[in-house]
């Protein structure tokens, strides 16, 4: 089985797909695998210098994510064209992790995970969803930015509404990671028992 995890930046889905991880599933972060990406791939870097420009490297050669973030969170347009150029490279990589799992459950992690087309590969995807304030103060820890910062990202990014229609199950993250793990383990558990009624020949994976 694969589940798809998304939401938007501070809502917690990486400590939503660690639970799984501890609980024995494959995990494919695809933020990670995104900075990864970043750090080793030549034509990507190149792709987005040549669309960004060379500031946002570092003296090293290195792509910036924070310069790159403050260029794609204040552009719809720069977003867009960050997503265009990265999305087909990350869905190769997620390809060739799934199809090197030898777990029978995987789970996968993205912002981006029904815009880029990865849900297609998922059994079942959850969202997760938390309050504003909580998601800018989350940020602000994580990534060391401002307020202001924080908030333009968000802004930036799908309504919770988004991820209401799009996800098959919804989790608000709004309390203590044991809750988080509780509902997490829950939806996983009704995703499975979904799939097992399901006439033969109707589920994904």
């Amino acid at each position: 089985m694969v589940i798809g995890i998304t939401g938007g930046s501070g809502v917690g889905t990486t400590t939503a797909g660690r639970i799984l991880a501890r609980e024995g599933w494959d995990f494919v972060d695809c933020d990670e695998v995104y900075h990864r990406l970043l750090r080793t791939d030549p034509a990507l870097r190149r792709s987005l210098t040549d669309r960004f420009g060379e500031e946002i490297l570092t003296p090293e050669g290195i792509v910036d994510r924070r310069a790159l973030g403050r260029i794609v969170f204040s552009s719809p347009s720069a977003l867009a064209d960050l997503n265009r150029i990265t999305h087909a490279r990350i869905l190769e990589e997620v390809l060739v992790l799934i199809s090197g799992s030898e777990k029978e459950d995987l789970a996968i992690e993205a912002v981006e995970l029904i815009e880029s087309g990865i849900n297609a590969l998922c059994t079942a995807v959850i969202g997760i969803l938390s309050e504003r304030e909580l998601r800018v103060y989350r940020i602000m820890i994580r990534d060391a930015i401002s307020k202001a910062d924080a908030q333009r990202r968000i802004d930036a990014q799908r309504s919770d509404a988004y991820y209401r229609e799009h996800c098959d199950i919804c989790i608000e993250n709004n309390g203590t990671q044991e809750q988080l793990k509780t509902a997490v383990l829950a939806a996983v558990d009704e995703i499975r028992r979904a799939r097992l009624s399901a006439p033969e020949g109707s589920g994904n994976n």
